[in-house]
């Protein structure tokens, strides 16, 4: 009897090291994916880029699109390596452009993504490391003048968002999941050990 006693405390022992070594690994995971920040000269050129497990789509002030099946705007392609996308644009246009961000069909949700607009050697990050579940329905709105760009994309969308919602982000949710299936955990072992 007393060997089954041991038995059992040392599974237990696994068991949690198991979920916690489990929990560890996938909190690591999703810190490994960073942006690369490129250093090059980009003297005029108005760029749109994406790194992760997404594609975008670029409308111009005319409405004309850029994907990655078709580029309306003469000169201008949608360039991929690896899961880096580029839009460059050498001749573009003032006004508002609508960058769209959809992930691809083999994303994991917990893997993270980065979108970033930039004009000479002023970058905004649209998207910093963000979760693959966070993936944005409405694009990007970047208005661009003779010599900078702004992320106007908050002014869209004040009207919609004052509805009283009050919604709590996914992350949220599934980091709160997380917390309480690991504290039911430790709270079962502990009343079994009684």
């Amino acid at each position: 009897m007393h060997n089954m006693t041991g038995s059992r405390k040392a599974y237990r022992r696994r068991i949690r090291w198991m979920g916690l070594v489990a929990l560890g690994i996938c909190m690591v995971w999703s810190g490994i994916a960073a942006v690369a920040q490129s250093e090059a000269d980009t003297g005029n050129t108005l760029r749109f880029e994406a790194e992760g497990p997404v594609r975008i789509e670029l409308r111009d002030p005319a409405g004309n699109l850029v994907s990655r099946n078709e580029s309306e705007i003469e000169g201008v392609a949608y360039v991929i390596a690896d899961e880096h996308a580029t839009i460059e644009l050498v001749d573009w246009q003032l006004g508002d452009y609508e960058v769209s961000v959809f992930a691809s069909g083999s994303a994991n949700r917990f893997w993270r993504f980065d979108v970033a607009a930039s004009l000479g050697d002023q970058t905004l990050l649209l998207a910093d490391r963000e979760l693959i579940v966070n993936v944005p329905d409405a694009p990007f709105i970047i208005r661009v003048s003779e010599t900078s760009i702004e992320d106007v994309t908050g002014e869209a969308s004040t009207a919609s968002d004052s509805s009283g919602d009050g919604g709590i982000p996914l992350l949220v949710w599934i980091l709160g999941g997380i917390v309480i299936l690991a504290a039911a955990g430790w709270f079962l072992f502990r009343r079994q050990k009684r």
